[in-house]
């Protein structure tokens, strides 16, 4: 063989091992590779972002999904303690090139210093914070936090993104990140507008794996500066942990632990227990979540506290497979002390494995490992964050309202917590925990009143609402308090408001101590848990608490947090992630629904923030059997009032029915009662009516048909008491809920993916009237009437710029849309305006603006789906021109 035939074939050899390797690669998914630097020093590059010179990042065009990863750093005058937590955010202004300004937004987090350098190493592990400043050895960096969101859908090429520091971080560390461009067929990347279901790639790996993985790193217009990564962070309780972890009557613990593996719990008197009274014998209980025992109870271990200072009781346990939250209870007057240990399973620092090469770790989330003599100790996985409080002697919590004055932007969510007065509890009530480890969820705290004041420019006041708060206690949850003692609070209740146009701020004050924690409603996909927790949901059950890669409602910090904090105002809550049986009260935004499954259309949104209203839409006369059938997302059924109606659940829904309530007229006299709940006979739950538009998850049901009856305390119900269910019933209307956008002369520009088979943009258009309507005529424009079209290669047809069409006759049978937020008037009834962007047009997004010529005011809403409108329909639809 010829030296060049023996070249030429060793290429062939590579180029194909090459190809196998990225083909098994591939076939792997990205969830698989699990990075693990503990302590390994990694150099990354970030953005420093300062306020008086905003770093400005390029996007190419198309981005929907970013994400940044943000350091605060401290300031240089003195250190910062391990464990201090810093509140801040970052604003978000979207310009084109010119520096016209497209999108503003803000979010907000926390940041804490886990680690001082300065500590000595404990058991070799070296005492390395999370991020450093190779150039500024003496400046804190604060740990790591991860800003996921969206931004408008169709964004114009070389636009860019200015991010600013707010709150009380002066300068920040950034990378910004945004979702490659979706790929595949024109369903799949139509879906993938909505919901991209790949998770997200660790910030530390983006720099070493192919593009594939989906988030690329989007470069700054100013230097960057290098930080040392290493991963380490400490949890707060970490230097407690070779004392135990203490558990009393107020504070259970919870667990969270991957199995199969064998456990060693070890308990011993609670440092309190000789300053007790009477601190009798009492034990440990520990409920394994979700495993049940014989009789369906939670199975369990119970092991007796020692009476004798020093003395330990050990007890090794087995665990099954899958991820387990050990619940852990005491009644013992004084509590006690407890260690949960398991085999050590740690991988060497800096070491990349995939699944099968090493034994999985017994801990479950992101608390770090904490080796001690062979073993690992197992932590509660705690999340923190600030809390504002609002009381007869304070402040009040003063939140401002950003952005355009549209519903979007006005939309505002209060979680409210009572707090207890006393760290204490009574002996009765100790008492109870010895026979029922959930006593403290029947606990139930004085109901309690907030008042929401309006406020305008120049202090205007545009008006007030007084909405009732009387939540249950929660047994998991608690605030640490300035001087670090804990106390008890009740569960969050969410308060959804609709602020009236003109509104800056709101001003919220309270006749008894309480906290707050305003959320803003964000540009978002649906809420979505991060890895691996969404991987592990048992069925009938939830996370509560759980970190989250989506959110719908972000939390946003007051405008007076200075006078706050100097009020001592501004509290840590501690929440203990869990899993827990699917029930009521989780009202926190913390639960997850997993996506269902894609459609055979794909519903797509406006360009910026246009007005819009939400809609229950009739089903189709002819589609009802099937819709009760195959049940599916965004459809409700109305429940009559006082009156039983059956519905059903779904074998392997996991995620738990929702009622919806709105009150309109006289129903909201019912504002401050009560409805009740009751299923199959027996009563479930009691719903207070604190707004007139809220959603509330009913208890978890098993798979089947149930009876379901919710009746208002007071007597009959009033005219304007609406009540929906998202599950199928029977015998009572079914409604599709949509959201459509208002359409006008202006128009509406609607970002469209093409790829080489074409598609057809649909727009739905509603009108009062039922006949054609040729005086109102609608317009399609793509890319302003001179697409790019493909070049050198041969179509079937050919797409007109330009589509017209006259208002043509509703569609048949007749189905109506009635606004939920105007008290029922009605949108009108659909008919279909097709727009077709064909194969021709060049592959990528373009622009379709649809306008309407028209007296009175259209909705629309818009889908990409091929056969909305059958051949007699389009016909019908008119003759288009060409535009200049």
């Amino acid at each position: 063989m010829s030296r060049p035939l023996r070249a030429w074939g060793a290429t062939a050899l590579v180029i194909a091992a090459v190809w196998m390797l990225a083909w098994f690669v591939a076939r792997r998914p990205v969830a698989d590779v699990e990075l693990l630097v503990r302590f390994d020093t990694l150099p990354v590059q970030y953005t420093p972002v300062v306020q008086a010179r905003p770093p400005r990042f390029r996007l190419l065009g198309g981005e929907r999904q970013l994400k940044l990863i943000t350091h605060a750093v401290a300031d240089a005058d003195g250190p910062v303690e391990p464990g201090e937590v810093l509140i801040y955010g970052v604003r978000l202004t979207l310009v084109d090139l010119v520096g016209d300004v497209l999108w503003t937004g803000q979010l907000h987090t926390s940041g804490r210093r886990s680690v001082d350098p300065r500590e000595p190493t404990v058991d070799g592990v070296p005492a390395v914070p999370d991020a450093a400043l190779p150039d500024e050895p003496e400046r804190a960096v604060y740990d790591s936090r991860l800003l996921q969101f969206q931004i408008p859908k169709s964004i114009p090429p070389e636009s860019r993104l200015v991010v600013e520091p707010i709150g009380d971080a002066d300068r920040l560390l950034v990378r910004l990140y945004a979702r490659e461009s979706p790929r595949g067929g024109i369903g799949f990347r139509a879906r993938d507008l909505l919901r991209d279901e790949a998770p997200p790639v660790d910030d530390m790996l983006s720099e070493r794996v192919p593009r594939d993985l989906r988030w690329i790193r989007r470069s700054s217009e100013v230097p960057t500066v290098t930080v040392l990564r290493t991963g380490n962070r400490r949890p707060f309780d970490e230097n407690e942990v070779k004392a135990f972890v203490a558990l009393d009557p107020l504070r259970p613990l919870a667990l969270n632990v991957e199995g199969p593996t064998r456990l060693e719990l070890r308990v011993k008197r609670g440092v309190d227990a000789e300053t007790a009274a009477s601190p009798g014998e009492g034990a440990v209980r520990m409920v394994d979540v979700p495993e049940l025992g014989p009789e369906g109870r939670p199975a369990g271990v119970v092991l007796p506290i020692p009476s004798v200072a020093g003395v330990e009781a050990v007890q090794g346990f087995e665990v099954g497979p899958g991820v387990h939250s050990l619940k852990f209870y005491t009644a013992r007057v004084g509590g006690a002390r407890i260690r949960l240990t398991a085999p050590a399973t740690r991988i060497e620092a800096a070491e990349v494995a995939l699944p099968g090469t090493a034994p999985p770790p017994v801990r479950f989330g992101d608390v770090p490992v904490v080796p001690y003599e062979d073993t690992e100790v197992i932590l509660p996985d705690e999340r923190r964050f600030p809390v504002f409080v609002a009381g007869p002697d304070g402040p009040p919590v003063v939140v401002g309202v950003e952005g355009p004055d549209d519903d979007l932007a006005r939309l505002i969510r209060l979680d409210t917590r009572l707090i207890a007065p006393s760290p204490l509890i009574d002996e009765a009530a100790m008492q109870r925990a010895s026979e029922d480890p959930e006593h403290l969820r029947a606990v139930r705290f004085a109901p309690a009143t907030v008042e929401v004041v309006w406020l305008g420019a120049n202090d205007a006041r545009l008006g007030q609402r007084v909405l009732s708060v009387e939540p249950p206690a929660a047994p998991f949850e608690e605030i640490e308090l300035s001087d670090t003692t804990r106390v008890k609070v009740s569960e969050p209740q969410g308060l959804r408001l609709a602020v009236p146009p003109g509104t800056v701020r709101i001003e919220v004050r309270a006749p008894e101590r309480l906290t707050v924690r305003p959320h803003v409603l964000f540009p978002a996909p649906p809420p979505h848990l991060a890895l691996p927790y969404r991987e592990h949901l048992p069925e009938e059950h939830i996370w509560r608490y759980a970190p989250r890669e989506f959110r719908t409602w972000y939390p946003v910090a007051p405008l007076n947090r200075d006078v706050l904090r100097a009020e001592d105002a501004v509290l840590t809550m501690i929440a203990q992630v869990r899993l827990e049986p699917v029930g009521p009260g989780d009202d926190d935004g913390q639960a997850s629904t997993p996506p269902g499954p894609p459609r055979d259309f794909s519903p797509i949104d406006p360009v910026g923030r246009p007005a819009q209203q939400r809609v229950l839409e009739d089903v189709r006369a002819d589609r009802v059997g099937e819709v009760r059938r195959q049940w599916g997302p965004g459809l409700l059924a109305q429940v009559p009032a006082g009156r039983p109606v059956k519905f059903r659940v779904d074998r392997g829904d996991r995620a738990r029915p929702r009622l919806i309530v709105a009150l309109d007229g006289a129903a909201e006299r019912l504002l401050g009662q009560a409805l009740t709940v009751t299923i199959d006979g027996e009563r479930r739950g009691r719903v207070v009516l604190g707004t007139t538009r809220f959603a509330w998850n009913l208890p978890a049901v098993k798979p089947g048909w149930h009876t379901l009856t919710v009746a208002a305390e007071s007597g009959a119900a009033p005219d304007g008491l609406s009540l929906h269910i998202d599950r199928a019933t029977e015998a009572t209307a079914l409604f599709h809920q949509r959201t459509l956008y208002e359409l006008g002369r202006a128009g509406l520009d609607v970002r469209v993916p093409v790829d080489d088979d074409g598609v057809v943009l649909n727009a739905i258009v509603y009108d009062r009237r039922t006949r054609a309507v040729p005086e109102v005529r609608l317009t399609g424009v793509i890319d302003g009437g001179r697409p790019e079209r493909r070049r050198g290669v041969p179509v079937e047809s050919f797409t007109l710029a330009t589509e017209r069409a006259p208002l043509a006759a509703a569609r048949r049978p007749l189905t109506t849309a009635r606004l939920v937020d105007r008290a029922g008037q009605v949108a009108g009834h659909p008919r279909i305006f097709p727009i077709r962007l064909g194969p021709d047009l060049a592959r990528g997004g373009h622009t379709v603006r649809v306008r309407a010529e028209a007296d009175r005011v259209l909705w629309v809403r818009f889908i990409i789906a091929e056969d909305l409108v059958g051949r007699r329909e389009a016909v019908r639809s008119g003759t288009f021109t060409e535009a200049e």
